[in-house]
C-alpha cells in the first residue's frame, strides 16, 4: 500500500477461481499480477494508469487473458503503471 504497487485487488476473484477446476498444465494454480495497460480482463479495470479512465468498465477478455487463463495462471490483482505508460 505504501508504493501503490497493486491498484486493483482481486483476492476474492482469485480464491474462487483456485478452489475451481483447472487445467492440468505447468502453471496451473500460480498467481501473477496483470499490469494495467490495455489488458481487458473481466471484471478488472483498465485504466492505463489515468484517473481520466478509472470510471470505465471492463469490457470481455483479451487474447492475451485468454491465454493466461487456459493456462491456468490465476490473477490476483492489477499492478500500477506510469499514466499510459509512459516513461
Amino acid at each position: 500500500a505504501k508504493v501503490n504497487a497493486v491498484v486493483f485487488k482481486a483476492y476474492d476473484h482469485a480464491r474462487k477461481r483456485a478452489a475451481g477446476k483447472l487445467p492440468p498444465t505447468p502453471l496451473s494454480g500460480v498467481p501473477f499480477v496483470i499490469k494495467d495497460l490495455s489488458t481487458q480482463y473481466e471484471g478488472f479495470p483498465v485504466t492505463n494508469g489515468s484517473r481520466l479512465f478509472k470510471d470505465i468498465p471492463a469490457g470481455p477478455n483479451s487474447f492475451f487473458a485468454d491465454r493466461m487463463a487456459a493456462a491456468g495462471l490465476i490473477a490476483v490483482g492489477k499492478s500500477n503503471v506510469p499514466e499510459f505508460g509512459l516513461c
